[in-house]
């Protein structure tokens, strides 16, 4: 009985039962594989380099089995990095489009997680050793982050197609202009896919940490989830504005690759730069969703046709909706960041009811992922996707 009401509180807050077992496991077997690496890491001249292993599992998250569990992990020096680094984890699945939705094809009881690390020009095996050791609690919670994305895919199987192009659109755009930067970071962060794993995420650091109800407080106040959510629930257009104005040479060198004509005064270089980064994300988004969307060599090389390419042009028509008024754009997210936050604050909060009451204990780098991938360095200026100037109804 105490065993089912733990299953049920669990799952009542977001945490499906067997997710910190199986999170756990999977740890133990990519720190052995860790282990077996061997001097020299990178073939010569290479700075890039993946190790890839297949692990047989045999667990439960909830009712989703899991027999195998196929793990790449990519190792890059970089010239920028300090110290080794967890720069991000990524669950891959195969999908297909239909009536407009992403539906997720779930291969029978296999997962495929990846994870890059960044590390400095003289790293030895040795020091990536002692990372995976010594940072346990932060790639167990990943870990845990990756594999609840792969329980919410089965038990959901579809996701609407237009916010989905969105949250895989905009994470590959950035400026290099840090508020800027910011802020792409809080839209991603506070995504409807990112906060189905909070809970999940912040458990398994709990269970970690043996965490009591009498350091819930402290604890969960502390993470890195929860002052993400308060930074998102604090921010406002206004103070983005005035802190573009102390980033103008930033904004120049974005302008200048982007090919634009650079305004003179100040008020209108921010409102134009307000407007290029708009453009650059309904552009990624809409690359996303016709990439998405484009599944035989014929719509790669001729375009879309039929329902899709009607589809599609719905889609323009909805990304673009602020396009003659882009401060809108940042209006609705600020909105957006409230509520949302608000909403998840309150979600992970009722996790206090799965603290241990007896014992007493004490996303990853997103900006060093897009310095690594340089997307900073193709700047749009104009939009790729015209709306269609007839109506053809709604999403």
């Amino acid at each position: 009985m105490r065993d089912l009401i733990k299953k049920v509180l669990r799952e009542a807050v977001g945490v499906p039962s067997g997710i910190y077992e199986t999170t756990i496991e999977l740890y133990k077997k990519i720190n052995k594989s860790i282990k077996t690496l061997e001097e020299p890491l990178f073939p010569e001249g290479e700075k890039d380099v993946e190790f890839k292993y297949t692990y047989d599992m045999n667990f439960k998250i909830s009712d989703y089995e899991i027999d195998k569990i196929n793990t790449t992990v990519r190792f890059i020096k970089h010239e920028s990095v300090d110290v080794i680094t967890l720069v991000s984890m990524s669950y891959h699945h195969k999908s297909s489009i239909e009536d407009s939705k992403v539906k997720t094809i779930i291969e029978d009881g296999e997962v495929s997680i990846s994870i890059t690390i960044a590390i400095p020009l003289n790293t030895e095996i040795n020091d990536i050793i002692s990372f995976f050791n010594q940072n346990k609690t932060e790639i167990v919670s990943s870990l845990s982050h990756e594999l609840m994305h792969s329980y919410d895919d089965f038990k959901s199987k579809e996701k609407s197609l237009y916010p989905f192009t969105k949250y895989v659109g905009f994470q590959k755009v950035t400026f290099k202009v840090k508020p800027v930067d910011r802020f792409l970071f809080l839209i991603y962060f506070v995504h409807g896919i990112e906060n189905v794993v909070r809970p999940s995420e912040l458990f398994t650091n709990m269970k970690e940490n043996s965490i009591s109800s009498e350091e819930f407080y402290n604890f969960i106040t502390s993470t890195k989830t929860w002052n993400y959510l308060k930074e998102a629930q604090n921010w406002s257009f206004s103070e983005f504005k005035d802190d573009l104005k102390n980033n103008i040479p930033d904004i120049i060198r974005v302008l200048d690759i982007a090919g634009a004509v650079v305004p003179h005064n100040e008020d209108d270089m921010i409102n134009y730069f307000l407007r290029i980064i708009y453009i650059n994300l309904i552009n990624s988004q809409l690359d996303t969703t016709k990439e998405m969307l484009t599944t035989n060599f014929f719509e790669a090389f001729m375009g879309l046709s039929g329902d899709k390419e009607e589809l599609f042009k719905k889609i323009i028509k909805k990304a673009s909706k602020f396009e003659n008024n882009v401060e809108n754009f940042y209006l609705y997210e600020e909105k957006n960041f409230k509520t949302v936050s608000r909403e998840v604050m309150k979600k992970i909060s009722k996790l206090y009811s799965l603290t241990n009451k007896t014992e007493k204990t004490s996303i990853l780098d997103w900006d060093l992922h897009h310095e690594i991938n340089k997307t900073y360095e193709k700047i749009d200026k104009d939009y790729k996707y015209k709306k269609n100037k007839s109506k053809n109804g709604n999403l």
